[in-house]
């Protein structure tokens, strides 16, 4: 079964999004964004706060013992790992620490969200690049993975 067949598929010569995803081409490489996903995230979870990391600084999140899922916060913890895993790897961490908390949620992991969400919102003008290098096996990559913070628990 072709693909083409089940779905109607159309290529441009120059592709510029995918999935959600706005790709943006240089002469050196390639730039993602997911800023729409983000606004759109904005909308939802509407804030004027802007932050300077994922997390706040010494953020220790304790568990409510309430078994009850939030499907409001799982929606917004689906959108942002979508996010991290396409675009912005820095804030897997934040992502992924909060997700612990998907069960018995309560209004401080909510604020947690809108600080995540304002970290976003003031970095919006954050791209993950991919550019040819001038050594072909040369392998370049930064981060902080945890911006520093304490070992989970």
């Amino acid at each position: 079964m072709e693909l083409d067949k089940q779905l109607q598929i159309k290529w441009d010569a120059e592709i510029t999004g995918l999935v959600g995803l706005s790709i943006k081409r240089s002469n050196r490489g390639y730039e993602f964004n997911q800023n729409k996903l983000i606004k759109k995230l904005n909308d939802l979870v509407p804030s004027k706060i802007t932050a300077n990391s994922p997390l706040p600084q010494n953020c220790n999140l304790i568990s409510n013992t309430s078994k009850e899922m939030d499907k409001s916060y799982l929606r917004r913890i689906g959108m942002l790992l979508y996010i991290a895993q396409g675009t912005r790897p820095d804030i897997s961490y934040a992502v992924n620490y909060l997700a612990w908390f998907s069960m018995g949620t309560t209004s401080t992991h909510w604020e947690e969200i809108k600080h995540l969400i304002g970290y976003l919102r003031k970095t919006n003008n954050v791209t993950l690049k991919i550019h040819a290098h001038e050594e072909p096996n040369d392998l370049k990559c930064y981060v902080d993975a945890n911006w520093g913070e304490k070992e989970i628990d």
